[in-house]
């Protein structure tokens, strides 16, 4: 609770390195075990996915679905309330991505592989992908572009259907997870 006391624990089968999600009374966190869990706000275990890989990174809800990575270079999208697996992309590279962005329809993410997708966020189905000079980290919007965190310390920028609009080069720079807010890029 805010006045901390110990409301609730559950027991994961590893730690737990990501931010949870949470919509409409579920909260979503993935495990070092390989696991995507989805628990009730009192603690309940509601359900969970078992990949082959662990789950560091944040998953995120968004219009009851759940988006994730894993480690094992797969993206996934499941519906939310019954944790069934609507989709599964595979990459060439292990996923390491703060979280999944989503606009306009498309899921957008990034790969060791060195490529940033677009995927349609119903199907599943790829819209195109980038390749980058390094691995990308991590991706905001403005909704009418893509800010890709590049740990070959660059940032692209591309429009939402994959072309590059522009590059920046910094020195030693390397984001987590950019923002946009009133037209500046933090």
């Amino acid at each position: 609770s805010l006045e901390g006391k110990l409301l609730w624990k559950f027991t994961a089968g590893d730690s737990i390195g990501c931010r949870p999600d949470i919509e409409e009374g579920r909260i979503f966190f993935g495990c070092k075990d390989g696991n995507l869990y989805c628990l009730s706000l009192t603690g309940q275990l509601l359900w969970k996915i078992r990949t082959t890989g662990p789950i560091s990174d944040d998953p995120l809800s968004y219009d009851g679905y759940v988006y994730f990575t894993s480690e094992e270079q797969n993206i996934y999208c499941a519906n939310a309330k019954t944790g069934k697996i609507n989709w599964k992309f595979p990459t060439k590279g292990p996923i390491v991505f703060e979280r999944p962005v989503i606009c306009k329809g498309s899921v957008y993410f990034g790969s060791t592989d060195k490529n940033i997708y677009a995927l349609d966020a119903r199907t599943g189905k790829m819209l195109w992908n980038f390749p980058l000079q390094g691995h990308p980290r991590s991706a905001c919007t403005d909704g009418r572009q893509l800010y890709v965190f590049c740990r070959d310390y660059n940032i692209y920028t591309l429009t939402l259907d994959g072309k590059l609009r522009w590059r920046f080069r910094g020195d030693h720079f390397w984001i987590r997870e950019g923002i946009v807010h009133d037209g500046i890029l933090y």
